[in-house]
């Protein structure tokens, strides 16, 4: 260490005793096993460079980033932490076409090989919490993408997917993330049923549409319970307001019933500056 950085230390520890060890090195020179270990630093910068909206320099570092990860990958098969790291490298490049281009079937490829990435951990340690949370994420931008290019449709059992692995991390998680992210898929598979009937193979007697809005509305008021926050008032007072348009006027006690309980909601928070003003006059 520097000279006058030992004299700081000597006169900032007074009579106590102190050993010092350092050790410097560069980012792009430090190795592992003979790869450099700079894949952190790659991905960092590249979406550093993304949110600038520097193409040329986020797109190399980024495929640095994912050259760097697959090397190591390849070195050990089965390091889950590893793998996991290749995974969100490709993330970074998904980001990269949806962000700076726009270019959702190229994000797509991305993010579908993000999502495969992640299964593999998954199929070798289903009860790998970590991956579980970043398969949710990826499944998340598959839909997304989806939905971008009018697939619709291909989202559906993706929706599952994800559904079923938040009600794993429900199990030990209760963050509003997770409620957040259940409660939203619980939403769009409402919509989609609304959409594409045929693709779901659920009991015909029962308004299944009102069933899964039902869902995701528990679930808002639980986070906007736990967390109070504007976006999760937000998202249960419009959830509530789908639900209420998704009623006919065939039994108006149902209707009336619902209305009232969208208003309560609506009067937990009636400055919330995220509720739409075409909303907020309507429920007026």
């Amino acid at each position: 260490p520097e000279t006058d950085f030992l004299a700081n230390l000597k006169a900032w520890c007074g009579t106590k005793p102190f050993l010092v060890s350092e050790f410097y090195t560069k980012a792009e020179d430090a190795t592992y096993k003979g790869i450099k270990y700079a894949g952190a630093f790659y991905e960092r910068a590249g979406r550093y460079y993304i949110s600038t909206g520097d193409i040329e320099k986020a797109e190399k570092a980024i495929k640095k980033c994912i050259d760097y990860y697959r090397q190591l990958h390849e070195m050990q098969l089965d390091n889950a932490e590893d793998t996991i790291l290749l995974g969100i490298a490709y993330e970074s490049m998904g980001s990269y076409y949806e962000e700076l281009f726009e270019n959702y079937a190229k994000a797509y490829e991305y993010y579908c090989l993000q999502y495969t990435t992640f299964k593999n951990v998954l199929d070798k340690d289903p009860s790998n919490i970590e991956c579980i949370r970043f398969t949710t994420i990826a499944i998340g931008h598959i839909t997304s993408m989806l939905s971008e290019m009018g697939r619709n449709r291909e989202t559906i059992p993706y929706h599952w997917e994800r559904l079923h692995l938040l009600q794993q991390l429900g199990e030990q998680y209760t963050e509003r993330k997770e409620l957040m992210d259940r409660a939203f898929t619980y939403w769009e598979l409402s919509d989609c049923l609304k959409e594409y009937p045929e693709a779901f193979n659920l009991d015909a007697s029962q308004d299944n549409v009102a069933l899964l809005l039902r869902n995701a509305i528990e679930l808002y008021a639980t986070a906007y319970k736990e967390y109070g926050d504007d976006g999760c008032h937000y998202s249960l007072v419009v959830c509530l307001y789908s639900l209420f348009l998704h009623c006919g006027t065939d039994d108006m006690k149902q209707k009336t019933q619902l209305f009232l309980e969208l208003w309560k909601a609506y009067q937990l928070n009636p400055g919330n500056q995220e509720l739409d003003a075409g909303l907020t006059a309507e429920i007026q």
